[in-house]
């Protein structure tokens, strides 16, 4: 995996880290936004609890998801991935085996939509892009 030359530097991680509670301040739209250019339809329907892509575009005009809070985590982890190792590593970590979840991949532990694997999967994605 190639990473920013950021990713190597102790201070980046952590202004990554302190920005990440910023999700619970931005509206939902913008968070649908920033996930779809950083890991694609697809994958924000499932964070968002829906298996259509056709429920997306909605979100990001103002409606309200069924699972904002998934959202929400879904953002944290992407926005670290993408940041210290690059998008791409993001799309590959979210549909991956992850040895933190019995090899699960991440986005099917989102689908709990329970606090403890909200909080799993973005302590998972700062061990993935902090190693």
């Amino acid at each position: 995996m190639i990473r920013e030359e950021a990713a190597l530097d102790g201070t980046a991680v952590e202004r990554v880290l302190a920005h990440i509670d910023e999700a619970d301040g931005m509206p939902i739209s913008e968070i649908v936004t920033d996930l779809v250019s950083w890991i694609g339809l697809g994958l924000t329907a499932m964070a968002g609890g829906v298996q259509e892509t056709r429920f997306v575009r909605p979100w990001i005009q103002g409606k309200t998801p069924r699972r904002p809070a998934s959202l929400r985590a879904a953002w944290r982890a992407a926005y670290i991935i993408k940041t210290l190792c690059g998008s791409e590593a993001a799309k590959a970590w979210f549909t991956g085996q992850a040895r933190d979840f019995d090899f699960e991949a991440p986005i099917i532990r989102l689908e709990s939509n329970t606090a403890d694997a909200r909080t799993a999967v973005v302590r998972s994605a700062v061990r993935f892009a902090t190693r």
